[in-house]
């Protein structure tokens, strides 16, 4: 038996972001800080530009006091987080939630009815039962799980009078790793526009432009090849857009030559088997990018192009196949580069 576990930033940047605190450079657009750090169990990196200095050394610390706050609200891991507390008491009756956290689960389930449960924010048990972040090589089975009918999406109950939410079924735990650090994104994004600074950030394969480069150009985002992640196999150029890329092969374990990712299938309750190795989504939200980019993933590439359909400021960039027969395909409002 032979056990790997890989974390691997999905998309490569066409700006570098160096520091492990944070650096400095001076452009005709102004002051340039970047500053890298941890959040949400993965890389934050930040690349602000601002009218000055102290602009762009104020923005990365409101940015990282605000990537703080939404982590007290969404983290899973935490147990004194506001979504912990709710999956801890919410199958006891209504919990009244703050603003944020129910507008963020009201959105992602929209997603979840419209991709018929290919994404599903009810599955906690299964996360843990994986866990696939610290796992050393157990292949949990999940056979008893599903077939005695595990909780769902649908098991949610959302009251907007009181802003309450409430489990109709014993088990139920949601768990936001696949649109939280899209909103992240969003919020970061406008916290940014709001202090007149542009830049580029980087969280784990979610990524948010704001503005355009320090040379006045469009952003270069360049999607890793699955088989060698620290390079990049196809790239795209954006404005002020969101990117959200989910991969199989950035959280996973082996075993005997199979690998198991973080990606699961809720109607089976495994690693999903798609035929594809990577998804990338790009549009206006980052919330809904990251939601769409593990939506796809799962339904594989007819589906995933099924379901785009619904979502026309949306681009999206399939990988599929293996080794020399890895294919890319594109499709909706995206510009690919040779």
């Amino acid at each position: 038996m032979h056990t790997t576990l890989n974390r691997c930033m999905a998309l490569v940047l066409g700006i570098l972001c160096v520091g492990s605190l944070c650096a400095c450079s001076l452009s005709g657009r102004g002051i340039t800080v970047s500053s890298n750090s941890t959040a949400f169990g993965t890389v934050l990196s930040l690349t602000v530009t601002g009218p000055t200095r102290a602009d762009a050394d104020e923005t990365v610390s409101r940015l990282l006091a605000e990537t703080a706050r939404l982590e007290r609200i969404f983290s899973y891991s935490d147990p004194d987080s506001e979504l912990s507390r709710l999956n801890r008491t919410a199958q006891e009756g209504p919990v009244q939630v703050s603003e944020e956290l129910f507008m963020v689960i009201e959105r992602s389930l929209s997603v979840c009815e419209r991709s018929g449960g290919a994404l599903d924010i009810a599955l906690g048990d299964l996360i843990e039962l994986w866990h696939v972040e610290t796992n050393e090589g157990e292949i949990p089975s999940v056979d008893e799980m599903m077939q005695n009918g595990r909780p769902s999406f649908r098991d949610i109950e959302l009251n907007e009078e009181d802003r309450s939410v409430r489990y109709r079924k014993a088990g139920l735990k949601i768990h936001l790793g696949a649109v939280a650090k899209g909103y992240l994104c969003e919020a970061l994004r406008d916290l940014m526009k709001d202090r007149n600074c542009t830049g580029i950030l980087n969280l784990g394969g979610s990524i948010q432009t704001v503005g355009l480069r320090t040379d006045g150009d469009r952003w270069r985002i360049g999607v890793a090849d699955p088989d060698h992640p620290e390079t990049s196999l196809t790239r795209f150029r954006i404005g002020e857009a969101s990117v959200a890329t989910s991969g199989s092969y950035q959280r996973y374990f082996e075993v005997d030559g199979v690998r198991y990712h973080h990606i699961l299938d809720p109607k089976t309750g495994c690693p999903a088997q798609s035929g594809l190795a990577s998804v990338t989504v790009t549009g206006p939200d980052g919330l809904l990018c990251d939601a769409l980019s593990t939506a796809c993933f799962v339904l594989g590439e007819d589906g995933a192009k099924d379901l785009m359909e619904f979502y026309p400021d949306y681009g999206i960039l399939l990988i599929s196949g293996s080794g020399q027969d890895r294919t890319v395909s594109a499709d909706g409002p995206v510009e690919t580069l040779p």
